[in-house]
């Protein structure tokens, strides 16, 4: 699918529909605030993967080492998957 038409069919008379919100059975706000935390959460990772990559003494705490965070990913899929089949 090209991703341009896409956008396009998402605009109808110059006002962005909540198609996507529709499609995956969430409010805005809830939207926000998962993709909000889940965000801040890969950032955080991503600043104590940095952080370990320069000071390889710090050990990455278990919670958010590569498999804590794949844990993390994994329960988030599922619960969006769940939601999407409500």
């Amino acid at each position: 699918m090209d991703p341009i038409k896409s956008n396009e069919s998402s605009i109808s008379k110059g006002a962005i529909t909540m198609g996507h919100l529709k499609k995956n059975n969430e409010t805005y706000l809830n939207h926000l605030l998962f993709a909000g935390k889940v965000g801040i959460t890969l950032i955080f990772t991503s600043i104590l993967f940095l952080l370990h990559a320069i000071f390889p003494v710090c050990e990455i705490p278990n919670k958010w080492d590569l498999e804590g965070t794949h844990l993390k990913l994994s329960k988030w899929n599922e619960y969006i998957t769940k939601r999407k089949n409500k």
